[in-house]
């Protein structure tokens, strides 16, 4: 049996609920902050992130956010090409825009955590890394 690249052991991890004003339909798949106790909101550009909004309830009051595992496949800001770092594997990176929709390398300087990159398409713009 051939095998291939996959990183189904780190996982998704569980998601995490926090009250919101995100829409469903809407506002699934992009970045979030948090912005109040207990509350998330989307990202703004050059803003550290917690997690990436996976549900949000029919009432638009809660949303599910993964703030841990891989996120595979995710848009980046093509101004700013992320990278798999020579041998380490291990960026900076932060909000690309100001919806929360991609996502950047962190502006040199800024003080935020490492998260680990594991593969970059600059093809189709798209990063797969950890939380």
């Amino acid at each position: 049996m051939a095998r291939s690249v996959g990183y189904e052991g780190i996982g998704r991890g569980p998601l995490v609920y926090f009250k919101s004003a995100l829409v469903r339909g809407t506002d699934e798949n992009k970045l979030v902050a948090i912005s109040a106790n207990g509350t998330v909101a989307l990202c703004t550009e050059d803003q550290n992130f917690i997690g990436i909004v996976r549900v949000i309830d029919a009432y638009d009051a809660l949303a599910g956010v993964q703030v841990d595992g891989i996120v595979e496949d995710f848009a980046y800001d093509t101004d700013h090409d992320p990278t798999v770092t020579d041998g380490q594997g291990w960026q900076a990176l932060q909000c690309g825009d100001v919806n929360g929709g991609n996502i950047k390398p962190a502006t040199e300087g800024v003080t935020i955590p490492l998260r680990m990159v594991l593969e970059v398409d600059s093809t189709n713009h798209l990063i797969t890394f950890k939380l």
